[in-house]
């Protein structure tokens, strides 16, 4: 079975959380790439835990990265629209 692709969206504190919880699944599932508004910060997050792919587009993101699944990791009031 391959290896899901992960992603996130948000690169705040809690999105530190989401890496331990995938890292700790590590078997089936890959970290593959960081979107956040402020690229900077995605860059270094990414750097932090060896995250290959580093957005501020979400088309590009979901383009270019291709991810099984993806964790939203923003403020509560912005999952809705990034979800659609």
């Amino acid at each position: 079975m391959s290896k899901l692709r992960a992603a996130l969206i948000g690169t705040g504190n809690i999105a530190r959380s989401h890496v331990r919880g995938l890292k700790a699944h590590a078997d089936r599932t890959d970290l593959v790439a960081v979107l956040d508004v402020d690229l900077a910060r995605a860059t270094a997050f990414a750097a932090e835990h060896g995250i290959a792919g580093v957005y501020t587009d979400t088309a590009k993101f979901l383009t270019e990265a291709r991810p099984d699944l993806v964790h939203i990791c923003t403020p509560p009031n912005f999952h809705a629209d990034l979800a659609i």
